[in-house]
């Protein structure tokens, strides 16, 4: 792959299915752009490109749901990936997040005192290529055992994966304390202090909520300052 350094940085998504529209996909691309002044490429891996607005990437092979993640470990991107999930919401600079120069970081699980949470991972350029060769090998076979061996029941995806390969990794909470939280877990009283990304795992999605900071970033446009409206 040559030296990571010489790569831009690549921040990617994942739209798989009808689940979320192409409105996540340059929403988040547009949060991206505001608050990561680190120069990147915006990319965003799909079974459909249609209405997206930014450069994409099919996804190979045309994994389900959320498996198709794991291509990301396939490195067909050079240089180090910034991943964040399309029901994530920016606030704040990610230029920290963007700066993580270890081999591999993701979100601690919010319920859980272990494991690993997909939403927001920065994946070293040489980082993991067995995740993926081990996982193409039979996808079917590696899915069926995850499910066979989730823990919790409900831990029966990408995420699982991730732990049953993956021996050690870095969490956010620890790297960044206080700049990655849960919407339903820590944001009851309104957005913490220090906060820069917002992570709407499960329910709600953010279009279903009317908290005003939300909406102040959950955007595509930009305000206009001279006139105080959206443009």
């Amino acid at each position: 792959m040559g030296n990571e350094s010489s790569w831009p940085l690549t921040v990617a998504c994942l739209k798989w299915g009808t689940k979320y529209s192409t409105d996540y996909v340059n929403i988040l691309h547009a949060m991206v752009r505001r608050h990561l002044s680190t120069p990147h490429r915006f990319v965003c891996l799909t079974d459909d490109p249609t209405g997206i607005a930014c450069e994409t990437l099919p996804i190979v092979p045309n994994l389900p749901t959320w498996w198709g993640k794991l291509t990301l470990f396939a490195h067909r991107i050079p240089g180090r990936i910034l991943y964040l999930d399309l029901d994530t919401v920016i606030v704040g600079s990610i230029d920290d997040f963007a700066a993580y120069g270890g081999p591999f970081c993701l979100i601690k699980p919010f319920y859980r005192d272990r494991g690993f949470a997909s939403g927001v991972m920065s994946i070293a350029g040489d980082f993991g290529s067995e995740v993926w060769e081990k996982f193409a090998r039979n996808p079917q076979a590696a899915i069926d055992m995850c499910r066979r061996y989730a823990v919790p029941p409900w831990n029966l995806g990408d995420q699982r994966w991730l732990e049953l390969t993956v021996e050690r990794a870095d969490y956010w909470q620890d790297v960044l304390p206080g700049q990655l939280v849960s919407y339903k877990v820590h944001c009851a009283g309104g957005l913490p202090d220090g906060a820069r990304i917002v992570c709407f795992h499960g329910k709600p999605d953010p279009h279903e909520v009317g908290d005003p900071w939300v909406k102040e970033h959950w955007r595509i446009a930009m305000p206009d300052i001279a006139s105080g409206q959206s443009r």
